[in-house]
This record gives C-alpha cells, sequence and structure tokens, in this order.
C-alpha cells in the first residue's frame, strides 16, 4: 500500500498485526513528502513497529542487486 506518513498510519499497520516499516523510499523521494527517517523511527517506535530503511533509486536496478546480495 502507500507508504505511512502519520502516527494514525501507523497504528493502522500495527493493528493490522504487521511488525516492521520496510522502507524504499530515497532521501531524495522522503524529502518530497516532508518526511524524515527520524520521524519515521519514532512513529515505529511509539507503535512498536521495527523500522528497516532499504532506499532503492527507481533507476538504479544494478544498484539495488547489488546491495541485496
Amino acid at each position: 500500500g502507500s507508504y505511512p506518513e502519520s502516527l494514525i498510519d501507523f497504528r493502522a499497520i500495527k493493528s493490522h498485526q504487521c511488525s516492521t516499516v520496510f522502507n524504499i523510499m530515497t532521501k531524495q523521494e522522503m524529502e518530497s513528502r516532508q518526511l524524515t527517517e527520524n520521524l519515521e523511527q519514532m512513529h515505529c517506535k511509539q507503535t512498536n513497529l521495527s523500522y528497516v530503511p532499504f532506499p532503492i533509486a527507481d533507476d538504479s536496478i544494478d544498484k539495488m542487486t547489488d546491495k541485496m546480495f
């Protein structure tokens, strides 16, 4: 689904028995949505969710493969 942007979104994720937010947005994508990694981590901590940043630029398939393996 769409990326959570507020504490309400994180609470909704938790209510569906999810345990982790896996963020694939780059820093630039997050900035364009006026989000910060610190805020995301704070929301996760407040809702007892794990937070995993794994930024993937849409134009870097080769770089993504290198990161994964």
